[in-house]
């Protein structure tokens, strides 16, 4: 017989986000920005895999964060400024662990931009490298 664990094992449990939005306000010239803050808590448990946490605008990566090694109780803050496009832009935040976790939240935010201002410029897929 095996010994039981002294306490229950979490296998495949998706990582949680827990999210605050807040609109910048335009100032400088420049375009309006959203500014995403919170926390990514992954579950422990035993072995080794990559973290991840991960926000697009569109097809566009803004934030970036990972790490290798021991899968232990993680939280991780986050806090991303995001400058806004004319028109809509859609946000998606992931927090991946391994291949087989992951926990996304995505939401759509509208700005217009004021006459002159048009934000950052948004390059087409192929400009980007991205398109074939």
């Amino acid at each position: 017989f095996s010994t039981l664990p002294l306490s229950p094992l979490t296998p495949n449990v998706v990582p949680a986000l827990d999210l605050h939005m807040e609109e910048l306000p335009v100032s400088d010239g420049k375009a309006a920005r959203l500014r995403v803050t919170g926390t990514a808590r992954f579950v422990g448990h035993a072995g080794e895999a990559r973290r991840k946490v991960l926000i697009f605008r569109g097809n566009d990566k803004v934030y970036f964060w990972t790490r290798k090694g021991p899968t232990n109780e993680a939280a991780v803050d986050l806090d991303a400024t995001i400058p806004l496009v004319d028109g809509k832009n859609d946000i998606a935040v992931f927090a991946i662990e391994g291949k087989d976790r992951t926990a996304v939240r995505r939401f759509t935010r509208f700005w217009t931009a004021p006459v002159g201002q048009a934000g950052p410029p948004v390059l087409p897929a192929a400009a980007r490298g991205g398109g074939r």
